[in-house]
C-alpha cells in the first residue's frame, strides 16, 4: 500500500469521527453556557440587592439627622418676645408707637418616637397673643400720647411667608376706643392689622396699621 493511500484513508477516518461526534451534540444544552448564564443573574440580583439596601440606608440616615432632637427633651410650652414698632391710622389721624408683642402657646410641643428611632418636635399651634404700645398721635392742632393694647387667639403656620394670624379684641388710648382686629404676621417680622373701632363717646371708624418685629433677646444674644 502506498503512503499516499495510507494517508488519505486515515485523513478519511479522522473526519468521519468528528462528524459524528458533531452530529451527537445537537439538541443537547451547552452546560457551560446555562452555567454562566445562571451566575450571571445570581450576580445581578445580588448587587442590586445590595444598592437598595444602600439607598434605604442612607435615606434613613438622611431623614434622622434632619428631624432628630436631643434623647433627653420632653414636651415644652413655647413662647415668643418681641419687640415691635407700630405705625397705625384710627381716624386717619397718625400714630407711632413702640412696645412688645406675647405670645404663649396653649399646650405644649408634642414629641414623637419614629420607626427609625429618632425622636421628632412639633410646635405647638395655638398662642395666647399680647400686644402693649405707647407713643404719639399727631393731629392737625398738635401732638399728644397714644396707646395700643390687644388681647386675642393667634395661630402660627408652616406657610412661609404668612408665618401667624390672629383675631384680637384692642383698646386705643387716644383717640379712647376699642374694637376688634384681624392680624396676620409676614415671615415673622412684619404685623399687618385692620379692624373696626368705636369711640368711647359714639362713632366708628377704620383702623390699619403696620407692625416692624424683632427678636431682641436673640440679637442681644440673651436667649
Amino acid at each position: 500500500m502506498s503512503p499516499e493511500l495510507t494517508v488519505a484513508g486515515w485523513f478519511d477516518g479522522r473526519m468521519m469521527r468528528m462528524r459524528a461526534n458533531v452530529d451527537s451534540t445537537v439538541g443537547r444544552p451547552v452546560r457551560v453556557r446555562a452555567s454562566t448564564g445562571a451566575s450571571f443573574g445570581h450576580s445581578m440580583r445580588r448587587q442590586a440587592g445590595a444598592l437598595t439596601a444602600c439607598v434605604l440606608l442612607l435615606a434613613g440616615l438622611v431623614a434622622g439627622s434632619a428631624a432628630q432632637v436631643p434623647p433627653d427633651i420632653a414636651p415644652q410650652y413655647k413662647s415668643r418676645f418681641l419687640a415691635v414698632g407700630n405705625l397705625a391710622l384710627v381716624g386717619w389721624a397718625k400714630t407711632t408707637t413702640a412696645g412688645f408683642v406675647y405670645q404663649h402657646s396653649l399646650t405644649p410641643s408634642r414629641i414623637e418616637v419614629m420607626p427609625a428611632g429618632n425622636r421628632v418636635e412639633t410646635s405647638p399651634r395655638w398662642y395666647l397673643h399680647l400686644l402693649a404700645t405707647s407713643g404719639t398721635r399727631l393731629r392737625s392742632d398738635g401732638v399728644e400720647l397714644a396707646g395700643f393694647g390687644q388681647l386675642g387667639l393667634a395661630r402660627r403656620n408652616d406657610h412661609p411667608t404668612f408665618t401667624t394670624v390672629a383675631l384680637v379684641a384692642q383698646g386705643i388710648y387716644n383717640p379712647r376706643a376699642y374694637g376688634p382686629a384681624a392680624r396676620v404676621e409676614i415671615m415673622d417680622n412684619i404685623g399687618l392689622q385692620t379692624g373696626w373701632v368705636f369711640y368711647r363717646g359714639g362713632g366708628s371708624t377704620l383702623f390699619i396699621s403696620a407692625d416692624y418685629l424683632r427678636d431682641i433677646l436673640s440679637d442681644l444674644g440673651l436667649k
